[in-house]
């Protein structure tokens, strides 16, 4: 998520909760999801390593890569960003990134999406991606958005494909993590 996209504004109100739920034998607080300030850089910072960490197939950067990036690179790369919060922490992410070529003005990308597997099969991915969207939506010259997903991970293709998203193309050996290939699918939505 660098220079080249738009900014969404820095708050950190609420921007819509999640119905209770249980997690790991404890009930969570109601999941906020939420843009986060620029001085929280280091959230997000941890959030993203233990991302790629945890999941370096889903990810076309290696934790390597990231780890020395400076506090201004994550206190710009937190702008494009909602998070999904349980009790403040954050436990979800999703990037949107605006195209800003003359041609491709009109194209959004969905990027760095990622939920902590703890937190999985709740809604809460679901309601980051919305919220997201919803964001997407309210720029007047956007008509088009578009991820790319690892094509073993078949809970978000399914949600992805839920939400209006097609497949538009097959990335075949995209993602080399230490001398493993896989594959990824490209897709899209019309708004």
């Amino acid at each position: 998520m660098g220079n080249t996209s738009g900014r969404m504004s820095h708050t950190h109100s609420s921007i819509t909760t999640c119905n209770s739920s249980i997690v790991e034998g404890r009930l969570s607080r109601n999941v906020v999801i939420a843009e986060l300030l620029p001085s929280r850089w280091r959230d997000y910072r941890d959030l993203r390593l233990h991302a790629l960490k945890n999941d370096p197939f889903a990810f076309g950067t290696s934790l390597d890569e990231e780890t020395s990036l400076a506090p201004e690179i994550w206190q710009e790369r937190i702008g494009n960003a909602l998070f999904a919060l349980d009790s403040d922490v954050p436990i979800g992410m999703v990037g949107i990134i605006y195209l800003q070529r003359k041609k491709q003005r009109h194209i959004a990308h969905i990027v760095g999406f990622y939920v902590k597997p703890e937190y999985r099969g709740r809604g809460i991915g679901k309601r980051l991606l919305l919220e997201a969207l919803t964001q997407i939506k309210a720029k007047d010259n956007i008509i088009k958005v578009g991820l790319s997903v690892n094509s073993s991970q078949s809970d978000a293709i399914r949600m992805y494909e839920n939400l209006g998203f097609k497949t538009v193309g097959l990335l075949e050996k995209e993602i080399n993590v230490e001398g493993s290939f896989c594959d990824q699918y490209e897709m899209e939505r019309l708004l």
